[in-house]
């Protein structure tokens, strides 16, 4: 599990990346799930964007809101524009993809 904070004044964002990697865990990471800590309201740009199909959509900036995707999904974080924001991301382990 990690806390991620954003921060217009240190241009907080992170760029397309997926979450399965060559490390002793990240190789086994099947799903991953973000949890919105802010209030949407509160903050401009960083929006979780997810690109499943070739086509980027943001999901929910509401406070408390959930994402779950697989972790070999395409995603990122805009670039804050204004104020901050913080979600947490968890992962779900298991066998490796066939």
């Amino acid at each position: 599990m990690q806390i991620a904070w954003y921060d217009a004044d240190h241009g907080g964002h992170f760029d397309w990346h997926v979450d399965i990697g060559d490390g002793q865990f990240a190789i086994r990471r099947k799903l991953t799930l973000v949890v919105q800590l802010s209030d949407g309201d509160s903050y401009a740009g960083g929006d979780l964007e997810l690109n499943a199909d070739g086509r980027p959509k943001s999901v929910s900036r509401k406070l408390g809101a959930a994402t779950l995707f697989p972790s070999f999904t395409p995603h990122r974080v805009t670039p804050m524009t204004r104020s901050s924001r913080y979600s947490m991301t968890a992962w779900v382990h298991g066998p490796a993809f066939r």
